[in-house]
């Protein structure tokens, strides 16, 4: 059986009613949900989680996203008391700004020297296939 944890400030969280974990090519930022009731099996502290505070996710042991808490909802009815956890990987950072440089219109220059200026800010290190890339107009 696969174990899936939610790592936040060194703890890590786990015995999850629901989860939810989408990450594909056709999104840019991966995303996460997690429902768990208030107190997680062999530990039964509070939460520390807060929004904004980095977290991974992490499936037997291998890291699926590294990102944020971006939301943290409780719902609680006379039978249950539930915690909602939900974040985005790190790119999210690239989706939520705006570029802020003196640079009008890059002429001449790469693809992927286009994507490096805008994601270096953040810390994202970029892989760019060289078939997406074609050589530059020579004029």
């Amino acid at each position: 059986m696969s174990n899936i944890e939610l790592e936040v400030n060194g703890n890590l969280y786990g015995g999850w009613k629901s989860l939810r974990v989408d990450t594909s090519m056709n999104q840019f930022a991966g995303a996460f949900g997690f429902t768990a009731t208030d107190l997680f099996p062999g530990n039964f502290g509070r939460w520390k989680i807060k929004m904004g505070d980095e977290c991974t996710v992490v499936l037997n042991g291998e890291v699926l996203i590294t990102g944020y808490v971006d939301q943290i909802s409780i719902g609680y009815d006379s039978e249950s008391h539930n915690i909602q956890i939900a974040g985005r990987d790190k790119t999210a950072d690239l989706v939520d700004c705006s570029f802020y440089n003196n640079v009008n219109e890059w002429k001449n220059i790469s693809v992927r020297s286009i994507i490096k200026r805008l994601v270096t800010p953040y810390g994202i290190l970029i892989s760019v296939d060289p078939s997406v890339e074609p050589e530059l107009a020579k004029k």
